[in-house]
């Protein structure tokens, strides 16, 4: 299905503001047929797009009501080499592929510098918060994983903290997160008790993912 021929009116997920920035993917609607709908997961090849489920208006109303897909007011004509990301004003945002991955990642340094700061000063729950923020906008940086990961040591949370860890290598090596999670942990002082009476801290396996877009089915 060429792009040209769709608008984007919805994407399948649903977000609140604690969740975003954050891409989603899109629900595309025939300009053709307004009646017929394209869902994830599907992936675009050029101008084409391959793959996805044809569905239906009365399907999309289902999946918004079930809480599996949100819909865009005004629809948003396809486009080849973009990206749809939800801005922390709950506004949709098709911006290029580079246009995006600028603004996520500026989005995500900015949130994480925040939350180093905020965690130096004690305050666990705002530091939380903007690395949160920080991984939504972008999840290939360490450094949200490590701040979170610091957060559940200092609650004695080290089930969490490993999990963590294992998530970010996927793009990290054991050795690097190690390196930054006890540089921080210096910065903040003694460890608690919890943490620092405990060997292996990242010995199981991860249970952490982040937030992850359902896949729709049209069935």
């Amino acid at each position: 299905m060429r792009l040209d021929e769709l608008d984007i009116v919805g994407f399948a997920d649903w977000l609140d503001k604690t969740l975003v920035p954050h891409v989603v993917p899109p629900i595309y609607q025939f300009r053709s047929n307004p009646e017929k709908l394209l869902f994830p997961p599907f992936h675009l090849a050029g101008t084409e797009v391959v793959g996805g489920t044809i569905g239906s208006q009365a399907q999309i109303n289902r999946f918004v009501n079930e809480g599996r897909a949100t819909r865009i007011e005004q629809p948003i004509p396809a486009r080849p080499d973009h990206e749809l990301w939800i801005d922390q004003e709950m506004k949709p945002r098709y911006d290029s592929f580079d246009v995006a991955e600028k603004t996520l990642r500026g989005i995500a340094k900015e949130n994480n510098e925040r939350a180093r700061r905020l965690l130096l000063k004690g305050d666990l729950e705002q530091a939380e918060q903007a690395a949160n923020v920080a991984l939504g906008a972008d999840d290939r940086l360490v450094d949200s994983f490590v701040i979170k990961a610091v957060i559940a040591l200092r609650r004695g949370e080290a089930d969490d903290a490993e999990s963590l860890k294992q998530t970010a290598m996927v793009n990290f090596t054991a050795e690097a997160f190690d390196t930054l999670l006890e540089d921080l942990l210096n910065k903040l002082g003694p460890k608690p008790a919890a943490a620092s009476g405990r060997r292996g801290w990242f010995s199981g396996l991860a249970a952490w993912r982040p937030t992850a877009s359902p896949q729709l089915s049209a069935a």
